[in-house]
C-alpha cells in the first residue's frame, strides 16, 4: 500500500523537482527515480553512497540505522571516504545503544546528536545523488521489506535537500559531547538498563 501511494505520487514529487531552479537548456540533464524496497536493499544502498562519494556526504540516521549499519561496516566504508578526502557529516541519535557505533563513526566524520529527525533517513552523496525515506516502521533489525525509500541521481533535488541538512547539522548537539556525558552524567543502572533494552 505505502508503494502504491508512493507510485501515484512520483508524479507530483518529478513535477516539483523540475520546478525548483531549472537549469539552462544546454546544462540540462537527465534525471531518474528509483524505489528501493527494503530494508537490507536500503542499507545495500547507502553503504554503496558513502563507498562512491569522492568530495561530500551528508546522512541523517535513525537509532536502527546507526546500529545495523555499524554492523555492516558503516565506520569502515567512512574512513575509506576520509582517506579519498571526503567530507562527512551524520546526524544521528547517540544514546547508550549506540554509543558503540556512534564512537566508531566520529573516528570517521562529523557526527552530530538530534532526536529531532527520529524518523528520517537521508543520504547526500555529492551533491549528485539524494536516497530520503520516512521510516514510520523502525522496529530493530535489517529484515523490514515494508520499508522503502527513493533514491535520486537529481543534482537540483541533492542541491535543495544540502541546505535544510546543514541547518540541522547546526542546530544539532555535538556527538562527543553527547557521548561524555552518556559516560559519566549518568547512573550505572541507567547505562545497563539501556544496555539490556
Amino acid at each position: 500500500q505505502k508503494l502504491d501511494e508512493m507510485e501515484r505520487g512520483r508524479a507530483e514529487v518529478v513535477s516539483i523537482g523540475r520546478a525548483l531552479a531549472p537549469p539552462a537548456a544546454a546544462e540540462r540533464q537527465e534525471y531518474s527515480f528509483r524505489m528501493v524496497q527494503g530494508r537490507e536493499q536500503i542499507y545495500g544502498q547507502v553503504l554503496r553512497m558513502a563507498e562512491g562519494a569522492g568530495s561530500t556526504l551528508a546522512m541523517v540516521l535513525t537509532r536502527n540505522d546507526l546500529l545495523q549499519l555499524h554492523v555492516l561496516g558503516l565506520a569502515e566504508s567512512l574512513r575509506e571516504a576520509k582517506k579519498r578526502g571526503v567530507k562527512t557529516r551524520v546526524i544521528s541519535v547517540c544514546d547508550h545503544q549506540t554509543a558503540e557505533a556512534s564512537e566508531a563513526v566520529t573516528r570517521a566524520a562529523e557526527l552530530r546528536h538530534s532526536e529531532d529527525f527520529a524518523k528520517s533517513r537521508i543520504v547526500v552523496a555529492d551533491s549528485a545523488q539524494v536516497l530520503t525515506s520516512l521510516v514510520l516502521d523502525d522496529v530493530v533489525g535489517r529484515k523490514n521489506e515494508r520499508d522503502v525509500a527513493i533514491w535520486t541521481n537529481s543534482g537540483d533535488y541533492a542541491g535543495t535537500m544540502l541546505p535544510l541538512f546543514s541547518k540541522a547539522f547546526a542546530g544539532s548537539e555535538d556527538a562527543g559531547e553527547r557521548l561524555r556525558e552518556l559516560k559519566s552524567g549518568r547512573k550505572a543502572e541507567e547505562r545497563a538498563r539501556a544496555m539490556m533494552d
